[in-house]
């Protein structure tokens, strides 16, 4: 009996904070897997205990953006790029986001700070098809 009220005392948070990061980690593996609607299904309940998680928020903002809605992946990057600045993936797909809107100036601007925290291959990539467009 006295294990029991232990559990429910100290095990339940736990336990709630282990099913949390587990949503986590399957919203991440659906959106690897190309399952953006799920994911964003998955990360929901994660976001509604820990709305100001970097990692989720971008998560949430990818598969906005993997489901053609970047006017809704907006803030959910944005936020997460001011919770963590000089994260090379977050500041990609902020700009990746504003280049579907149009922007490419605020496109250019993240792309050089992705590429000045980390060598960001993707990040050089749009840069270039921005500052060298093809000949159509």
């Amino acid at each position: 009996m006295l294990t029991r009220l232990i559990r429910n005392l100290f095990g339940t948070p736990t336990d709630a904070a282990g099913e949390l990061l587990a949503k986590l980690e399957r919203a991440r593996a659906l959106l690897k897997d190309n399952r953006p609607q799920e994911a964003l299904d998955a990360i929901a309940p994660f976001l509604a205990r820990n709305p100001d998680h970097a990692e989720a928020l971008f998560v949430r903002g990818t598969a906005l953006v993997e489901l053609s809605r970047a006017d809704e992946a907006l803030p959910n990057l944005t936020r997460a790029t001011e919770l963590s600045p000089r994260e090379p993936r977050y500041l990609f797909n902020l700009a990746l986001a504003h280049w579907i809107l149009g922007n490419s100036a605020r496109t250019i601007e993240l792309c050089k700070k992705a590429v000045e925290y980390g060598d960001f291959h993707q990040a050089h990539t749009l840069l270039a098809n921005i500052e060298l467009p093809e000949d159509t």
